[in-house]
């Protein structure tokens, strides 16, 4: 069952008692935010997030989780720039951080481990980088599939396209696909993870 929030709070074990499996597809990129790791509190974020999935699993049980994480190629915080030239490694990372400020990732699997392991072992690690890519190749093929509908409704965002700022930032992420050149540029990875409960 995925951890999930319920009426504003973290579902507990007294909603439901113990489980035998806990998963997260996606969702962990959003536990920290920008604030956070500005603020140097993210790995203090994920202790209280692990320690969570650990209250909710029975002894010896697992959590399976996928998450996107910064990788090698990442460029420090300060570096990022919404008016640098658009295709740079510092624009995408700046629209990105523009779109999610609520999201900041860890840095690289090994990060996840470190800061799980008071409360989960490791179990197996892959990366997901390349099947991402592909995907995200995918979904862009279906945006962009002609509609008489869905282009006509696009022709009629061109006026806000010339007067709204922020709207060309979007316009951006659905252009650029940043998630995806992230992960082609091994700015990011993708990582998948199973951990046993200690």
């Amino acid at each position: 069952m995925e951890v999930y929030l319920k009426d504003a709070r973290f579902v507990t074990p007294e909603d439901f008692g113990l489980f035998d499996a806990v998963t997260a597809f996606g969702s962990f990129e959003h536990v920290a935010s920008v604030k956070d790791f500005l603020d140097g509190k993210q790995d203090a974020v994920y202790d209280s997030y692990f320690h969570h999935v650990f209250d909710l699993l029975k002894p010896g049980c697992r959590f399976y989780m996928q998450a996107m994480v910064f990788s090698k190629n990442m460029l420090p915080y300060e570096k990022f720039d919404i008016n640098a030239p658009k295709g740079s490694d510092a624009y995408i990372l700046a629209l990105l951080t523009k779109h999610n400020p609520d999201s900041w990732l860890s840095y690289g699997h090994e990060h996840i481990i470190r800061v799980a392991e008071p409360y989960l072992k490791k179990i197996y690690y892959s990366s997901g980088r390349l099947d991402y890519i592909k995907t995200n190749r995918e979904w862009t093929k279906l945006y962009y599939k002609f509609q008489w509908k869905k282009y006509l409704w696009y022709l009629s965002l061109i006026p806000k396209y010339f007067t709204d700022k922020e709207f060309r930032y979007q316009y951006d992420l659905l252009k650029v696909r940043p998630n995806r050149v992230c992960f082609e540029r091994e700015i990011m990875d993708h990582a998948r993870l199973v951990f046993e409960k200690k």
